[in-house]
């Protein structure tokens, strides 16, 4: 069995659904819209004026995350405690 490894391209919602369903990595659209515009989380291009995700970009962005296991909003509930201490 082969593993499609064809890059897709995804609106907001899809990533999230993605990063869910793939990675198991809880997330929800504005989860990634926050980050879209704080600067950090998956890269990403835009279509017009809509973002979009290339799945490849995602599996990047997951397999760099610290630590396996953790959902970006915990990840980023973290790093927003240790920088207000």
């Amino acid at each position: 069995m082969t593993e499609n490894t064809e890059t897709r391209w995804l609106n907001t919602q899809e990533a999230a659904d993605y990063l869910t369903a793939r990675h198991s990595l809880p997330t929800a659209a504005s989860t990634l819209t926050r980050k879209r515009t704080e600067g950090d989380g998956p890269l990403y291009s835009r279509h017009g004026r809509k973002p979009i995700y290339a799945t490849s970009d995602l599996d990047a962005y997951v397999a760099a995350l610290p630590r396996f296991g953790v959902t970006v909003d915990e990840e980023l509930h973290r790093q927003n405690k240790a920088s207000s201490s």
